[in-house]
């Protein structure tokens, strides 16, 4: 008996599309979806968040006395000066040690011998934080932002004003050469239309005005007609004597009690 031969069945080459290819090609899809959502994920927690600015309740610097210093700058507030006051309420003897972190997050310090400083230079536009420190203990960082358009206004040093004004030749009241010449520029116009008024007022004539004086009376002609004028008065208007009469016209106009001490005085 002769066997024939069975003509063998070709095995599917890898790229059909066999049961077990469709099977693996959606959990393989499923992979790459579930990595992306992984990476996105990791990336999202990892981005810093930007945290709210919100005022602080319970603090170093927040003392019961109503009267005390303001802090300042305001937390969360936006300066409109640059640099902005530095100031919080007396916490005891210096020094203190303020504590500035910048916007590019590097920090400076300055020490103040008083519960205020004044920073000595500008600062670039941006967020801020900053803390005090007294004897090892320091408050939480209150943050501002100085604004771009924020009005430069830096304080000088105190002892670098005062060598500057010692050091200034007198008269130290007037500006210096350069501005003095600058005032004067500006002020030309102006100088000279007050000169050319006063120079055309001058020649104006001035009008001759007569006023009568009344004449002047002395004193004593004062009381010698108050005594020709009381012994012209009848008798029903007189004193219950003549001398009552003479004592009330040598009162002084001015309706005083004491009698004239001069020569022409009525003696009792």
């Amino acid at each position: 008996m002769k066997h024939r031969d069975v003509p063998s069945v070709p095995s599917p080459p890898a790229d059909s599309h066999s049961p077990i290819h469709e099977r693996q090609r959606p959990i393989a899809a499923f992979g790459k979806v579930a990595v992306y959502a992984a990476c996105a994920a990791a990336c999202t927690f990892s981005a810093p968040q930007a945290q709210p600015c919100a005022p602080i309740n319970q603090d170093l610097l927040l003392v019961a006395d109503q009267g005390a210093a303001v802090i300042r700058p305001k937390e969360c507030s936006n300066v409109q000066q640059n640099p902005p006051d530095f100031s919080w309420p007396y916490l005891g003897t210096g020094p203190y040690t303020v504590n500035l972190t910048f916007p590019d997050g590097h920090a400076e310090q300055g020490t103040a011998t008083y519960n205020w400083l004044n920073w000595n230079a500008a600062l670039p536009a941006g967020n801020y934080s900053w803390t005090v420190t007294l004897a090892g203990q320091t408050s939480q960082p209150r943050r501002f932002t100085v604004r771009a358009d924020a009005v430069p206004f830096v304080v000088p040093d105190m002892t670098s004003l005062i060598n500057q004004l010692l050091a200034k030749p007198h008269p130290r009241g007037l500006p210096d050469n350069a501005t003095l010449m600058t005032m004067g520029g500006q002020r030309l116009s102006a100088l000279a239309t007050l000169r050319n008024q006063v120079n055309f007022n001058l020649l104006e004539q001035l009008a001759h005005r007569h006023r009568q004086v009344p004449p002047q009376r002395s004193e004593r002609g004062n009381t010698a007609a108050s005594l020709a004028a009381a012994a012209r008065l009848p008798s029903q208007h007189r004193g219950r004597n003549a001398g009552d009469d003479v004592h009330a016209a040598r009162r002084r106009p001015s309706g005083g009690d004491h009698l004239d001490a001069g020569p022409a005085a009525v003696r009792s």
